[in-house]
């Protein structure tokens, strides 16, 4: 099966056949182990290219075969995604039909023309025509020709197709420039990829298209402390994966950001915070692993994405900042969102290049309502058919900063109009919420838990929620900011985060990868707005795909150890005591009646204690 995929540069979504090849680097001019490399865009193929470039033999799954090109052909292949001079350019080259060494080169002045000083792009040009020159060669019975048909050169490629050779869409390649070398190359910027983006020609994940990938999301207010939660979940997947009962994940995927999120975790392995997140264009900082089941063979290609908070929110129209969201589309995409709010905002500080100096970052706690009605309210319009209603929890960061105080005098709580199931797996992090505003008598602590209730009583009748208090580094940290040199121990030593393992577990939960309730996992992320119909023979089962009859008990089970709010279609069905008996036992009882919300919800918890 071939599965649509994000771009995480740009953030659109293709399907998972589109894919593209830089030709120079399969041609040798390019190398993509230089850390300032990146794929010439113009030089971007799709897989119908290489096919037909493949002569009468045609491609095979894992079959090393030659691919012959002209000068002439390549030309014509850089003329389709040149910017406007360089393709008049190559027009007239082509239009000749000759070799002009003069004119080919003024084609790689204009094509790689950048802000840097002419000089370097004139050494970048000669380089480039100085290759092609070695590589395209005359074709030995038209030595006296110097048309641009009859320079050729010749490239392996090894491809891999889809449902292991079953199918015929190439997924990747491998390649080599001689085919006397005994290996051949991964594509790479610098570590393997599967290929390049069809619409911004940046790296593409490698597994992007093989299995399904889903997109958590993390969102909230300015310094909300949402690329150190990422840095602090990669630490918690690598450390415990045994806990979560998955497989051994491994280092992040390649993508466009490599070096940064590469930094960024050696920074944060040696208790220093990384680097803040990028404020210019529509890039994030985010991180994607392959993970995997423990004892299973379900797969998923897992993205934990930010957005900087600066383009989330607009302080000035108190509302999210739809601008940003229409720029960068993974975001109203996301399969679970996590909503990051600081318990105290004026606790968190940015280092400047000297480190001495602190900027406080104040944000209103009201955004956290703001960025999550935002995207929820255009989600609809957004997926359209596909619509689904995404799990969002409300996450309180840098727990650590409220320090032990003694219980105060009683006062109306809001955390205690919020029902929580029996068995919610993460009671205790929403009892830490609950006692943090019971015990402090600080407003600024207080204000932001208010507004995170106020969030939940917002959206609780929208989408499945939790709610949890953590610390992705489990004290105040501070940035090392000396880019040419890398960062040694922190004298403070390592991090020890607090509560990110319950959250990090949470996410696994939830999109099906840990199990919730003995060895039943969800078999898709829950949606507020899947529900049940009557079943053939009694019974019920849900109306989406992902659930068959026999699982609609468990599921229904399951929602309320992770989900504070089970949707009125869960509720319905917990009404069918007939259902409920039935899954037990296989026989309908007698006597049926309705029951009361109260009765439905204790009958949920009772269900949960069996």
């Amino acid at each position: 099966m071939i599965y649509k995929y994000y771009c995480v540069n740009c953030g659109n979504r293709f399907e998972g056949k589109d894919i593209r090849f830089d030709l120079f680097e399969l041609i040798g001019i390019r190398d993509p182990d230089k850390m300032n490399s990146t794929a010439s865009k113009i030089a971007l193929v799709n897989s119908g290219v290489i096919k037909g470039n493949a002569g009468p033999s045609k491609l095979k799954h894992g079959v090393l075969s030659p691919i012959t090109l002209s000068l002439e052909s390549l030309f014509r292949i850089l003329s389709v995604n040149s910017p406007g001079v360089t393709k008049d350019l190559l027009k007239q080259i082509l239009q000749k039909g000759v070799r002009d060494e003069n004119e080919i080169r003024q084609v790689f002045e204009n094509a790689l023309d950048t802000s840097e000083k002419d000089e370097v792009m004139s050494k970048i040009a000669e380089e480039y025509w100085s290759q092609i020159n070695t590589l395209f060669n005359k074709d030995p019975g038209n030595q006296d020709s110097d048309k641009l048909a009859d320079y050729k050169m010749t490239f392996y490629v090894k491809p891999e197709f889809f449902d292991n050779g079953n199918s015929e869409e190439i997924y990747t390649l491998e390649y080599k420039h001689d085919v006397r070398k005994p290996n051949t190359l991964k594509i790479r910027a610098p570590q393997p990829i599967r290929g390049y983006c069809p619409g911004c020609g940046e790296p593409i994940l490698q597994n992007a298209g093989k299995y399904p990938h889903v997109l958590v999301g993390l969102l909230g207010a300015q310094s909300a402390g949402k690329t150190t939660m990422i840095l602090s979940m990669l630490q918690d997947l690598m450390k415990n994966y045994g806990r979560h009962r998955i497989e051994y994940p491994g280092a992040p995927l390649c993508d466009s950001r490599f070096h940064i999120t590469q930094r960024n975790q050696k920074m944060f392995n040696n208790g220093w915070l990384p680097v803040k997140t990028e404020e210019k264009g529509v890039n994030s900082f985010n991180a994607s692993l392959l993970l995997e089941a423990e004892g299973t063979n379900k797969k998923l290609l897992v993205t934990f994405a930010d957005i900087a908070g600066e383009q989330c929110y607009d302080p000035d129209l108190d509302s999210i900042r739809l601008s940003a969201v229409q720029k960068f589309p993974l975001i109203n995409s996301c399969d679970v969102y996590i909503l990051c709010s600081c318990l105290d905002n004026t606790q968190y500080i940015r280092a400047d290049d000297t480190t001495e100096q602190e900027e406080r970052i104040d944000m209103p706690p009201q955004a956290v309502i703001r960025i999550a009605d935002g995207i929820f309210d255009n989600l609809r319009d957004y997926r359209k058919a596909e619509f689904k209603t995404p799990p969002l929890a409300i996450v309180m960061t840098k727990a650590d900063v409220v320090e032990d105080a003694e219980e105060q005098e009683a006062t109306d709580n809001p955390f205690d109009e919020i029902h929580v199931p029996s068995n919610y797996f993460f009671d205790a992090q929403f009892r830490n919420l609950s006692e943090t505003y019971q015990t402090t008598e600080e407003e600024k602590v207080r204000e932001p838990l208010e507004w995170c209730c106020k969030a939940f009583n917002t959206m609780k009748n929208k989408t499945y929620m939790s709610m949890m208090a953590c610390s992705a580094t489990g004290r105040v940290g501070k940035i090392w900011t000396k880019k040419e040199v890398d960062p040694p121990r922190n004298p403070e030593g390592r991090f020890k985060s607090i509560g990110v393992y319950e959250l990090t577990n949470w996410v696994l939960k939830v999109i099906g990868l840990s199990p919730v309730s003995g060895n039943y996992r969800f078999e898709g992320t829950p949606s507020y707005n899947e529900h049940y119909v009557p079943a053939a023979g009694g019974g019920a089962r849900y109306r989406n795909d992902h659930f068959t009859d026999l699982s609609s008990a468990d599921r229904c089970k399951a929602v309320p150890q992770v989900f504070l709010n089970p949707s009125p279609n869960d509720i319905r069905l917990s009404r069918n005591a007939s259902f409920i008996e039935e899954s037990k036992t296989g026989k309908k009882p007698k006597n049926e009646r309705p029951l009361s919300t109260a009765e439905v919800l204790k009958k949920m918890d009772l269900l949960l204690n069996e």
